[in-house]
């Protein structure tokens, strides 16, 4: 593994320890205004979205990235609302799971 994405890797680490430390002390409430945030700012930014998402997909085809990995990094509408749909789930989870 090279050194940047080493670094990259353990930098993603250290942010997730430091989010779960914050979400362990958040109350039900504000873990549902962070998800509704989340998931209206997915869908007032959409547009937004799906223009740099074609960049990001011009760019992998340049650099001649295979299907499989264009595919993954591809969004559309349906996409779009997948995600959303799914920050709504994790949600529910952990309020089924709140102590």
């Amino acid at each position: 593994m090279n050194k940047d994405l080493s670094k990259t890797l353990s930098d993603i680490g250290v942010n997730a320890k430091r989010a779960s430390e914050v979400l362990n002390i958040a109350s039900s409430e504000q873990k549902n205004s962070f998800f509704d945030f989340a998931i209206k700012a997915i869908q007032d930014d959409r547009h937004a979205i799906l223009e740099a998402n074609k960049i990001d997909i011009k760019q992998a085809e340049e650099n001649n990235k295979d299907a499989a990995f264009i595919d993954r990094l591809s969004l559309d509408k349906d996409r779009i609302e997948g995600i959303c749909k799914t920050l709504k789930e994790i949600n529910q989870l952990i309020n089924t799971f709140a102590i």
